[in-house]
């Protein structure tokens, strides 16, 4: 209980105190800030990107953009959307540089969400060009760059691969779980390989490749959500293929802290699972192998906490308001918070609650308290916490 409140009295005066920043981007071939034409959408949903008509909020870029490198699923942006009907959306920029930028998907709750967006595309040149994803959007900056070094090309052979490890439904994936494909390259170089996320899982590797016939080796990481037969696609390059994973029924726990970071597979915060129910909010806390996640909601002034959505503090919010920290292991500060300037960039939505026990899901934005300015998206997180 003196944790859940010395962490509640540091996010209250992280909350206040923060303070917004507008960054400062420098103008290369191609774009300016504040939009883009060309861009679309559709569906039943309403929402808005946040920092619309301006510079979109927080944006998170991954992937690599190299000048005559085709596009794949490691490229992508997640966004944040203030989101006022729920439904479908389909949602694609312009074309700039060679490259687009397109997702789709459905919200089932109003207030902040995030959307991934995927590259299509090669990049044609080297500078920074901006994207306005939608029709009244806001933009971005992606910076192409010019590789000094090859990358390695080849083709995969999925037919002989070899697993190692242990896969059961809701046991998370470690160290021993790989597959070791074959690969002969034709131009030597380096290489980084995620597989496409399937039933909460991934398998990733990178490193360098000589001339030939040899392998590659893939680490799993996160937790499947489904037992059964699946099979999880995987691209070298111009080179694709599919291997398949059988994992054994399991047993799902009864209380449970789990979300998506960054839009990666599932990562549980099971570990040293403990939380908090008191007069004005509740707290549920664990860890993961090298984090610590904190998540609820608390009422200032001691009111009761019912089922429904909560946003982060804000401006307009400032008595109830969802307490939300990531952590790394062995620190006890906060690396990562929903401390931000901006209004409901942070969503707890309880759908349960009694004198025992609460459930809910999270999603939204923690911003970088380091000095940094990085930000990390959490998305399909959902916990259940007996007291």
């Amino acid at each position: 209980m003196i944790r859940t409140i010395r962490l509640f009295l540091t996010g209250l005066i992280l909350c206040v105190g923060f303070a917004a920043c507008d960054k400062e981007y420098s103008l290369e071939s191609g774009g300016s800030p504040g939009g883009t034409s060309g861009g679309s959408q559709s569906g039943t949903a309403v929402f808005t990107l946040t920092g619309a008509p301006g510079t979109c909020t927080t944006p998170i870029i991954s992937g690599n953009y190299t000048v005559g490198t085709a596009m794949d699923a490691s490229n992508s942006i997640i966004l944040i959307v203030d989101v006022t009907t729920v439904g479908t959306y389909t949602i694609s920029t312009g074309t700039a540089n060679g490259i687009t930028f397109s997702g789709s998907g459905t919200f089932t709750i109003t207030g902040s969400q995030i959307i991934t967006m995927t590259a299509s595309g090669t990049p044609a040149a080297a500078g920074t060009f901006y994207y306005g994803p939608g029709t009244n959007g806001c933009s971005f900056p992606i910076t192409a760059t010019v590789v000094t070094g090859p990358t390695a090309v080849g083709t995969l052979d999925c037919t002989t691969a070899i697993l190692a490890g242990t896969y059961t439904q809701f046991i998370d994936l470690n160290a021993s779980n790989t597959v070791t494909i074959p690969v002969n390259v034709t131009t030597a170089g380096s290489y980084s390989i995620t597989t496409t996320a399937t039933n909460g899982c991934t398998f990733s590797g990178s490193g360098t490749l000589a001339l030939g016939a040899q392998t590659v080796v893939l680490t799993g990481s996160g937790t499947p959500a489904n037992s059964g037969a699946v099979s999880f696609p995987v691209s070298f390059g111009a080179s694709s293929c599919n291997f398949s994973i059988t994992f054994l029924p399991g047993t799902a726990p009864t209380d449970f802290l789990k979300c998506s970071i960054d839009g990666g597979a599932i990562t549980n915060f099971n570990t040293n699972l403990s939380g908090a129910l008191f007069a004005g909010g509740f707290t549920v806390q664990g860890q993961s192998a090298t984090q610590d996640l904190q998540v609820g909601v608390t009422d200032t002034n001691g009111g009761t906490i019912v089922t429904g959505t909560y946003h982060n503090l804000s401006p307009t919010n400032t008595t109830i308001f969802c307490d939300d920290q990531l952590t790394n292991i062995g620190s006890l500060t906060p690396i990562w918070s929903d401390a931000s300037a901006t209004a409901n960039i942070f969503t707890v939505n309880i759908t349960s609650i009694t004198a025992t026990v609460v459930t809910g899901t999270f999603s939204g934005s923690l911003t970088d308290l380091t000095g940094a300015g990085g930000t990390k998206a959490i998305t399909n997180g959902s916990f259940s916490i007996t007291y």
